[in-house]
């Protein structure tokens, strides 16, 4: 299950660039991963190295930043239980004018055949939840059924709170230079 969250991830990432390549406007990628074992977080320039190192290690949480123009514009990150039995990915969108950003966030809960889609917007340090749908997985119908035992993971609502914050922002340029930056794990 793992290394699917992991496709999916990757191929979101490649629809991203693609769609703001198609605008004229420059983007470049990080991506990013948690290697549990070492207790880091390490970016990658190149897609292929990042994918290489996640289906390895087994990453249960993997992520990217786009940069547009030089500024980032987009991070998503993907977590996925190390039973396989849910998986959350979130898509930060940030407005590069200093407007609020947004967060949409699918979750799939396997055993309870949901999917639940968020969408939040930043305001004030605070998520505020604009809209939610819950559908079958199996059947993509609405449903009003709920997975109560199940519990989010947190929602940043500023960019240095992301865990990974340093390889996004101090070490990107060390990223694309080098191939790879890890650094440690501040969720810890």
């Amino acid at each position: 299950m793992r290394w699917i969250g992991v496709l999916f991830f990757a191929a979101s990432l490649m629809g991203t660039v693609q769609a703001q390549a198609a605008g004229g406007r420059s983007t470049r990628m990080i991506y990013l991963l948690r290697d549990e074992s070492r207790g880091t977080w390490c970016g990658y320039a190149s897609e292929a190295q990042f994918r290489a190192e996640a289906e390895s290690l087994g990453a249960a949480v993997v992520g990217g930043a786009t940069y547009t123009d030089g500024r980032l514009s987009r991070v998503e990150v993907t977590v996925t239980d190390e039973t396989g039995d849910w998986e959350v990915y979130d898509d930060y969108l940030i407005p590069l004018k200093k407007r609020s950003w947004r967060l949409s966030r699918t979750v799939s809960i396997i055993p309870e055949d949901l999917r639940e889609k968020h969408l939040f917007v930043m305001n004030a340090g605070k998520a505020v939840e604009q809209q939610a749908s819950y559908t079958e997985l199996g059947t993509g119908r609405p449903t009003d059924r709920r997975a109560e035992w199940f519990e989010s993971p947190p929602i940043f609502t500023d960019r240095r709170q992301f865990p990974f914050w340093l390889l996004i922002s101090d070490k990107r340029q060390a990223i694309w230079a080098d191939g790879r930056v890890c650094t440690a794990d501040r969720s810890r």
